[in-house]
């Protein structure tokens, strides 16, 4: 996440496992809130395959802050940012839900 904006920016990530024919269900640790300054980026980095398991679906929402702070997606198969192709997400392919 990177904040693209003039001012600190709020903002909360969840992510959703989603099964076919069951409701959506928040993956651990929960929705993640964090402030970032003008300019600056973090991470939250979590594990295959000890919370998201290969093969599963899930949703991620980004809520609050500025159309400045850009999200990015992407999985790892290990450790090295060895990146699953397809799995990246760049901050343009977003789509805003109102």
């Amino acid at each position: 996440m990177l904040n693209n904006d003039t001012t600190p920016q709020t903002v909360t990530v969840t992510v959703y496992e989603t099964w076919i024919g069951r409701e959506k269900e928040v993956v651990a640790p929960g929705p993640v809130t964090v402030t970032l300054a003008p300019g600056h980026t973090t991470h939250n980095a979590n594990s295959v395959p000890t919370i998201f398991q290969v093969g599963h679906s899930y949703e991620v929402v980004v809520t609050g802050g500025s159309p400045k702070v850009l999200p990015v997606v992407m999985v790892w198969s290990d450790m090295g940012n060895t990146v699953i192709p397809g799995t990246q997400i760049h901050a343009g392919e977003w789509i805003r839900v109102d």
